[in-house]
């Protein structure tokens, strides 16, 4: 990773039990996040970046804990592994490089708390979030290829393939 440089435009913290309680009298992309993970999964590893008090990104960081309380698992993450998994920014706030700070502020305060590894994914059409994580400092490591059988169950297949 990258040294990591703070930037004053921008406050990134974990969100609070009030935070999410806000969120779900809202509606919107987060609205729908903080009713689906947080509300149904209870899972509460959020992270909102905040512009002049704006929450204008939001990032899950998912130990093997959380994948726990998912209902199929993406990666199997071992000890000290963590992933940074649906993140959103807002429309209007993309292209100021937001994103790439969420997750190198994410990614370093991992390891900073013990992490030696932390993940991300994308599809492999998303080339905005591909070159954000790249430009966060991450690097690729391979490929997933997903399955789930039928399409609408909780039952999946899961290939990965490492780079060398």
């Amino acid at each position: 990773m990258p040294p990591f440089k703070p930037r004053p435009d921008l406050e990134i913290r974990k969100l609070t039990r009030k935070d999410f309680s806000a969120l779900m009298c809202d509606s919107g992309r987060f609205s729908e996040q903080a009713k689906r993970y947080y509300l149904k999964r209870g899972i509460e590893t959020a992270y909102g970046a905040y512009i002049d008090g704006e929450l204008v990104h939001i990032s899950w960081v998912y130990t093997a804990a959380e994948y726990s309380k998912e209902p199929f698992q993406r990666l199997a993450l071992e000890n000290h592994e963590a992933e940074i998994v649906n993140c959103f920014t807002l429309e209007k706030c993309r292209g100021f490089g937001i994103y790439p700070y969420a997750i190198q502020f994410l990614s370093n305060l991992q390891f900073q708390n013990g992490m030696k590894r932390v993940y991300m994914m994308a599809d492999h059409k998303n080339y905005a979030s591909q070159r954000g994580i790249i430009k966060a400092g991450l690097k690729p490591l391979g490929r997933v290829t997903y399955i789930r059988f039928p399409a609408t169950s909780s039952r999946s297949i899961y290939y990965r393939r490492h780079q060398n």
